[in-house]
């Protein structure tokens, strides 16, 4: 496989305190992973997340508290929490995010791009998320005749639409969710669109955690193989995409190797270190989400890797613990068309200006040839707010302006209409 070419931003966000805490699954006993506790902010800015369709920004409230969960390939290393007491098996083997663009929940913010719909195509410009990755070993050997620099691996799987089941099935909570397949012989996930591959040299090592947690980064990709979704005029209800990600440690070691101490962070003398990668999530600490769309996040517990029956096809979602979990990730799409019909090339819609807007508006278009034009402003559940222009127009460039400063701030959409087609943009009102 190629190795993939990928951009790195926003590195070395301090996280906050922390403090233990077990995860417990709802009905299915205690799941003994002991995540450590974040308050600051990811490694994405705000700026850069307003483009991004992220399921703990859709549903994240004041509830919600970050915490950090460890990947490993096997539970054969050893974690040695802050009494000193040492254990296996606290990590995961793979973790992974579905998310249902259709949501009436999104807001794009700064991205001139719509939710989407059911009868909108568009594809998969790229994803993010936000990680850790603490790199205690560089060589295989300390001979220096003899070294091999050490190569840790992250595989990324992507889904989109039939390959992502659904079900509303929670321990008996009526809360949909999207979940993909997992192969417990090869311990990966399974029936994937495709698979890229980031080889963990050096460069990407965010360092080891001090007191106070660790240092995040973000790594944000475009995937090899083109994903493109197409809505087939609606009748492709399963428009679903998602991607998950797991980490191979370059080295080989056993149940006398430690991927971390938590009685002295620094502390090397005496120890035999193994690589370890960090996702980042949040947990909503408050009232239990009905999420009415397929928007989750799957976790695969190391012990369940192992094909330990659980009835969930080796994956949890994040509804399923006691505290709903979101990954902090996310992807970026674009689309190529805007409604039922394609738009055709008699006419094009521009952008709103000024986009985000308090006050007048002005919309330019092109017609190809005379012909009456219908523009509306409608909110987010398609009710009509304003009929900005309804009037014939003469081919070229044209323009119209309107004014917001009587509406609720929020998100809208202009929509143009010529000859019973139609096309849409998103504005913000502040």
């Amino acid at each position: 496989m190629k190795k993939l070419i990928l951009t790195t931003l926003s590195i070395g966000l301090a996280l906050g305190s922390f403090a233990q805490q077990n995860l417990h699954l709802k009905n299915q006993g205690v799941l003994d992973n002991s995540p450590r506790k974040a308050k600051a902010k990811s490694g994405l800015s705000k700026s850069d997340r307003s483009e991004w369709y992220n399921p703990l920004d859709i549903l994240a409230n004041g509830d919600f508290k970050t915490y950090v969960g460890f990947m490993m390939n096997d539970s054969l290393a050893k974690y040695v929490g802050a009494d000193g007491v040492a254990s296996q098996g606290r990590t995961y083997q793979a973790v992974a995010t579905i998310i249902d663009p259709k949501d009436d929940a999104i807001d794009l913010g700064a991205d001139p791009t719509i939710k989407m719909s059911k009868f909108t195509n568009y594809s998969v410009d790229s994803i993010a998320f936000n990680y850790a990755y603490v790199r205690r070993v560089d060589s295989t050997t300390d001979d220096l005749a003899n070294k091999v620099a050490v190569v840790d691996t992250l595989f990324v799987y992507y889904f989109m639409g039939a390959q992502i089941s659904t079900t509303q099935s929670i321990s008996g909570l009526t809360s949909k969710f999207g979940y993909i397949g997992y192969d417990f012989t090869k311990r990966r996930p399974s029936n994937f669109f495709s698979i890229d591959t980031i080889l963990l040299t050096a460069d990407y090592n965010t360092g080891k955690p001090s007191s106070t947690g660790w240092r995040l980064s973000t790594i944000a990709i475009k995937p090899t193989k083109a994903m493109t979704m197409n809505s087939n005029g609606g009748a492709n209800k399963s428009n679903l995409i998602g991607y998950s990600f797991m980490f191979k440690n370059g080295t080989t070691y056993d149940d006398t190797y430690t991927y971390e101490d938590l009685r002295d962070s620094t502390l090397t003398t005496g120890n035999k270190w193994v690589n370890y990668f960090l996702y980042r999530q949040g947990a909503n600490e408050g009232t239990s989400l009905a999420s009415t769309f397929y928007n989750s996040s799957l976790f695969v517990p190391q012990r369940f890797s192992y094909k330990v029956t659980n009835g969930w096809t080796g994956w949890y979602p994040g509804q399923g613990f006691t505290n709903d979990y979101y990954l902090d990730a996310g992807i970026k799409l674009s689309s190529t068309n805007i409604g039922v019909k394609e738009v055709p090339n008699s006419f094009s819609l521009g952008d709103a200006f000024p986009n985000p807007s308090s006050n007048d508006v002005t919309i330019a278009f092109d017609l190809k040839s005379n012909n009456n034009v219908s523009i509306k402003l409608v909110n987010l559940v398609g009710q009509e707010v304003m009929n900005i222009a309804n009037d014939n127009f003469s081919a070229g460039a044209n323009e119209v302006k309107f004014n917001v400063s009587n509406l609720t701030g929020g998100v809208y959409f202009y929509t143009m209409t010529v000859d019973g087609v139609s096309q849409s943009q998103k504005i913000m009102i502040k």
